[in-house]
């Protein structure tokens, strides 16, 4: 009998309204992270490409607030439509918790919602954002260090100079910034000449 009564209560707490609004906007969030978090995983990701992934939702998310909310309840809606399921409309009257100001404690159902679903996407933004604003700050400091090409083939010298004296300056006890810059070159100079060799 018991076993009856709670699946009685989450069948009805799935088939409610809260349930069937959350439900559209967490498929909508986590595909996003999901698509993200797996390029993030392969190990032959670099930190200056997984700065750019994360700057994509982290944006996204920030952009798309009132749309993603927006169509979430808008999706609920057409399901509780669907099945039958009553939209509350009326306001709710719950114990005003310590964060809340007088009017959250008193909202309608589709107000309430909104508060949620914005204010899981703020937190989600905040969260992204420190996580890319450390990766960013090592890709500036490391990241033209990976572009192989640009290092042995590009023309601006003088930006390249600056960002081996920069690490240097960073990192004066185990790097030599000039030291780098000459062995850049000289390998830039060792590639040409190859190249040149195979096409003579």
């Amino acid at each position: 009998m018991k076993m009856r009564t709670v699946k009685q209560e989450v069948t009805q707490g799935m088939l409610s309204y809260d349930f069937l609004i959350l439900l559209g906007f967490w498929n909508k969030v986590l595909t996003r992270i999901d698509r993200i978090q797996k390029r993030l995983q392969d190990p032959g990701m670099n930190f200056h490409d997984a700065a750019l992934d994360l700057k994509a939702p982290r944006d996204h998310f920030y952009d798309e607030r009132e749309v993603l909310v927006s169509e979430s309840l808008e999706e609920g809606v057409g399901l509780c439509q669907e099945w039958n399921i009553e939209v509350e409309r009326r306001r709710r009257r719950k114990e005003r918790m310590a964060d809340e100001n007088s009017r959250d404690a008193e909202l309608t159902a589709k107000e309430e919602m909104e508060r949620v679903m914005k204010g899981t996407l703020d937190c989600l933004h905040k969260e992204i954002d420190e996580r890319f604003t450390c990766l960013h700050n090592t890709d500036a400091k490391f990241g033209f260090l990976l572009d192989v090409e640009g290092l042995c083939y590009g023309t601006d010298s003088n930006d390249l100079k600056k960002k081996c004296e920069n690490l240097g300056e960073l990192f004066s006890s185990d790097v030599d910034g000039q030291q780098i810059y000459e062995e850049i070159l000289d390998c830039g100079i060792l590639l040409s000449r190859s190249q040149k060799r195979q096409f003579e």
